[in-house]
């Protein structure tokens, strides 16, 4: 007769079973914890070619069969897709707790909501980019308008996005030119939103970015200010105050 040892115990045979059942179902969450989080953006045809194109100008037969080098541009097709997708999801994710933490500033100082981003982002405009992009987005009006702008080039739908105008014409372009390529889809908008309201690009957008500029320096040198520096700020701000109150 066998003698029975403590590892033929049912109980630790059933907790070694559990164990295994946990890693396997610990590696499903692993394998598929990238399409849990993020909307994966399949590669256009052009961005697949110029991969293939990479890979096919600079491949070694030495060092990678043929089969092998097919399995390698498979993968960095995926990959590639994923960074894309990482990169202009997460841009919504950001945008949507910079207008959080907007809201959370309200009731503060003026100018607490810049310094928060000069903090965060290192630059007010990096963190307005990011607040524009998730503004324009929920601003469409149905799903097929949202895919479509989510598909463009990063910098082309900042571009749009930072853009004063109307908003249906946003919609147009989105609609009509979302599969171009960055460079192309920049130059419609700067084409369709250049001459707004028979201003040149000198004129009142001009104005007021270098008033910006100004503050955000101003704030950065805030403690070097003199008394009659305050005064002058002061009698700014009243000034301002009258072109709000014309609106």
């Amino acid at each position: 007769m066998s003698k029975k040892t403590k590892f033929a115990n049912p109980a630790l045979k059933k907790s070694k079973a559990a164990k295994e059942k946990v890693e396997q179902f610990n590696l499903a969450v692993n394998v598929n914890s990238f399409n849990a989080v993020f909307d994966l953006q399949k590669l256009d045809e052009k961005e697949e070619a110029h991969l293939e194109e990479i890979l096919e100008n600079n491949w070694i037969p030495d060092n990678l069969s043929e089969t092998e080098s097919k399995q390698t541009l498979a993968k960095l097709k995926s990959i590639t897709s994923e960074i894309k997708s990482i990169s202009r999801q997460g841009a919504f994710l950001v945008g949507e707790r910079v207008t959080q933490a907007r809201e959370m500033l309200k009731p503060y100082r003026d100018g607490t909501f810049t310094l928060w981003l000069e903090s965060t982002f290192g630059s007010r405009r990096s963190g307005y980019n990011m607040l524009t992009y998730y503004e324009l987005f929920t601003s469409l009006p149905d799903e097929d308008l949202r895919r479509k702008y989510k598909i463009m080039p990063q910098r082309a739908a900042y571009s749009l996005a930072n853009r004063r105008g109307d908003l249906q014409k946003k919609m147009e372009i989105i609609d009509k030119y979302f599969g171009l390529k960055s460079n192309e889809l920049i130059s419609i908008v700067q084409k369709e939103f250049s001459n707004r309201d028979g201003r040149s690009k000198k004129g009142v957008l001009s104005l007021i970015n270098r008033l910006l500029e100004s503050i955000d320096q101003l704030v950065k040198r805030k403690k070097e200010l003199t008394k009659e520096d305050l005064d002058d700020v002061r009698y700014a701000k009243e000034r301002l105050s009258e072109i709000l109150k014309r609106r």
